[in-house]
């Protein structure tokens, strides 16, 4: 059997990031001591996770957020190992590592997916190899270890009564029943027929459904509704959409899932269309006057835009010429020269801009030849020279506009501006004189003329509003429709040429044109031809229009090329293809009803099979129960000594149903009694019970693993519980290797005692001062001879 040689651990809980190594040497007795808090848990933990990958006692409660640290690492930025080392009987090595997983799984270091956090590995002559759980539980020759381990081999500190509390009754015996490997082929075979069986329930489900599906969606409740009709060529109403793949359900020649549902909708607009057909005529009559109504906005274009459409080009020149003058208008008054102004003389119509462009050249050429503080004072003359001049346009002004100095009125305002050009003029050369000279001789002639003649022209040219040539250009694109209506109101018994605005001018008034807007609509609904009540209630919701335009491209010719008696034709093929396919239906309803009967009778007989199978084997079991029902009598009775019902008496397995089969698990301290020893016995007693139970499923199922693992079970048990609890170990375990911790120096001592009197090999580590030693005293006694 496999034992327990040592195991280290790196960066674990309480231990820091120094490796700490717990060394077994395959002694008989471990006992780990120390005071709580110190690890001896920890210790447990770290060859739990070792050969199962989880730590069972760990519980969620983990909320929405992730922690960052892993819960068993001391040191949350450093790396997490556990080695183990087994021995076998025949003294080879088993040697596995378990280590946190780099990088760690996003979400890993949750509670609930702890598992998820760590690789596992075997030591081969080729160092470490990666290998799965399934592979180590066969290597410790347990297909079930992980299950096995919590069940029987490791008894928890302050978790020994967790079989009985998490278990139901039900529970227990499925917990026990697995135990039981003769069973599993028998119970493969009966999940196997359970399997087949909800599959044939699943499927005769189906069927059912299938078959009142077909009844609800043809409105079936029986078959009296069969009816043979005749066959009806189909001929397509609307060929013109059958190209543009446009064609309405109905007007095909084949449908999908016809049903009664289905043929009342075809109906329903089968007979407004048929309706429509009827009132075609008249509805051609009326249909420009409505159409007329409803585009209020072609209304407004016609009259506003219609004599205009022609001089878009003239008024877009126009609006062209116009921003070029202004913004060349607003150049010449900041100063500046338009790159454009030969242009601007054209537009203007003067034939000298030659000369300007002379004059300019020549301003450059002595500007050239300028330099240092005269060209700066040059500036500054031909600055107050503007300012002299342009003063003349602010008669009321009195006040420097340069310095903001104050004068007596405007005419002494411009005697100081003048002699301020004078006092600087001084300081320039002649060359700087001439170059003034000459730029007030071109502002003279040309550019103050310009402007002038800009003003002058845009004042006698006024161009359209923007807006107004906006609205101008949307009634252009829809030029086409314009005409049209053009002519349909030239044959119309009303005229509207006396609300037609003329060619638009910058006056546009937009009321004066909703004004005859509306006057337009009401003579357009006082000549509408009148309407039936019939034709109305027929064309409810517009229906008529819908139909002109889906089913016959808004086109007449379309629309008088089908009569009523085509719409009638379609009805009957409708009607016949309905019922061509109800036999059909009635058909694939009877054989789905047929399916399900068939399958009904399969599943039943199976049930029965099943039934007759999982009895045999809750009989087979109800007789292996006995393997550890006497075991866990006896053991339960040395552990606890005495009870509420007796000295010396142990603890029952019952099965309250009775009968042959094992269903239920129940522990009492009285076969007569049915109250269940969770009820009737303290902390520690229960402990002790589940203890008994332990190594009684050890006793009788534990093969190749020999560990057994004890978290300090004096937390709840009193003195005499204990001693018995060594002496079964003792001597009933001879050949399993004791794992036990305990806060209690006397009581380490007393198993150590016991231990050693039978010549057993004891190995104690004390975690708090980190002392490891082997007890070597044997207590030898040798029979009395008289």
């Amino acid at each position: 059997m496999l034992k327990l040689m040592s195991v280290e651990f790196t960066n674990f809980k309480v231990f820091g990031g120094e490796a700490y190594k717990v060394s077994f040497n395959g002694s008989d007795l471990m006992l780990l001591d120390g005071p709580n808090g110190y690890g001896k848990t920890s210790v447990f933990d770290a060859i739990e996770l070792a050969l199962t990958g989880a730590i069972n006692r760990f519980i969620s409660t983990d909320g929405r957020q992730t922690p960052e640290d892993v819960v068993v690492a001391h040191n949350p930025r450093s790396d997490v190992l556990i080695d183990i080392k087994l021995s076998r009987s025949s003294g080879e090595a088993l040697s596995l590592r378990r280590k946190l997983k780099s990088p760690i799984p996003t979400g890993a270091q949750r509670i609930s997916r702890f598992p998820e956090l760590w690789d596992v590995f075997i030591e081969s002559a080729d160092g470490w190899t990666p290998i799965k759980q399934v592979e180590v539980e066969n290597l410790l020759g347990n297909s079930d270890f992980t299950r096995d381990f919590h069940l029987f081999h490791y008894i928890q500190q302050e978790e020994a009564a967790s079989f009985l509390k998490t278990n139901s009754e039900t529970g227990r015996a499925l917990q026990i029943s697995k135990l039981f490997g003769d069973t599993a082929a028998a119970e493969a075979k009966y999940a196997r027929l359970k399997s087949i069986e909800k599959k044939l329930g699943s499927q005769r489900g189906m069927q059912s459904e299938k078959a009142e599906l077909l009844k609800k969606s043809h409105n079936i409740d029986s078959a009296s509704h069969a009816a043979k009709f005749g066959d009806v060529e189909h001929r397509y109403l609307f060929p013109w959409l059958i190209e543009l793949s446009k064609s309405p359900e109905w007007d095909l020649e084949e449908f999908e899932a016809f049903n009664q549902t289905k043929l009342s909708s075809f109906s329903a607009e089968l007979n407004v269309l048929q309706e429509f057909i009827h009132y075609k005529d008249i509805y051609l009559i009326t249909l420009p006057y409505f159409r007329a109504v409803r585009s209020p906005e072609l209304l407004a274009d016609y009259l506003g835009f219609y004599n205009s459409l022609d001089h878009i080009k003239e008024f877009d020149e126009k609006k062209s010429k116009d921003q070029t003058l202004q913004r060349s208008h607003s150049s010449l008054v900041q100063g500046d020269i338009p790159t454009n102004l030969s242009h601007v003389f054209d537009l203007l119509g003067r034939k000298d801009y030659d000369e300007f462009e002379t004059a300019q050249e020549a301003v450059k050429e002595l500007r050239r030849t300028s330099s240092g503080l005269k060209t700066v004072f040059g500036k500054i003359v031909a600055q107050h020279a503007e300012l002299s001049r342009s003063l003349s346009q602010l008669p009321e002004e009195s006040k420097c506009l340069f310095c903001g100095k104050p004068h007596d009125d405007h005419t002494d305002l411009e005697v100081a501006a003048a002699n301020r050009v004078n006092d600087f003029s001084v300081l320039l050369s002649g060359q700087d004189l001439a170059v003034l000279a000459l730029e007030n001789d071109i502002n003279k002639r040309f550019i103050d003329p310009i402007i002038e003649q800009i003003s002058e022209f845009r004042a006698n040219n006024p161009v359209l509003r923007d807006e107004v040539l906006e609205s101008l250009k949307k009634a252009v694109l829809v030029k086409e429709r314009l005409h049209k209506l053009n002519l349909w109101l030239s044959s119309c018994p009303f005229g509207v040429s006396d609300l037609m605005l003329p060619k638009l001018t910058n006056n546009f008034d937009s009321d004066h044109l909703t004004r005859n807007l509306d006057e337009m609509m009401n003579r357009v609904l006082t000549n509408t031809p009148q309407t039936s009540i019939e034709y109305q209630i027929a064309d409810d919701g517009n229906a008529f229009d819908r139909m002109f335009k889906d089913y016959f491209n808004n086109t007449n010719n379309n629309l008088a090329s089908v009569t009523e008696e085509h719409v009638a034709q379609k009805k009957r093929y409708l009607e016949s293809c309905y019922h061509s396919s109800f036999q059909l239906v009635l058909k694939d309803i009877a054989t789905h009803l047929e399916n399900a009967e068939k399958l009904l009778r399969l599943e039943q007989d199976l049930a029965n099979v099943s039934l007759k199978v999982l009895k045999q084997i809750r009989r087979y079991k109800k007789k292996l129960i006995g393997d550890i029902e006497i075991p866990f009598y006896i053991y339960s009775g040395k552990i606890l000594q005495s009870h509420q019902s007796g000295i010396g008496q142990g603890v029952f397995l019952k099965d309250p149903t009775g009968g042959e089969e094992l269903k239920n698990v129940r522990l009492v301290s009285n076969y007569q009694r049915d109250h269940d020893v969770l009820n009737t016995m303290s902390s520690g007693q229960i402990s002790a019970v589940v203890i008994a139970l332990a190594l009684a499923l050890n006793k009788i199922y534990a093969k190749g693993f020999s560990p057994v693992l004890i978290d300090d079970p004096v937390q709840t048990m009193d003195d005499i519980n204990m001693s018995s609890l060594v002496e079964l170990l003792r001597n009933e375990f001879p050949n399993r290797q004791v794992v036990l911790s305990t806060h209690e120096d006397k009581v380490a001592k007393y198993f150590v005692y016991k231990y050693l009197k039978y010549g057993r090999s004891v190995r104690q580590l004390n975690l708090m001062t980190g002392e490891e030693y082997d007890s070597v005293d044997n207590y030898q006694y040798s029979p009395i001879v008289g």
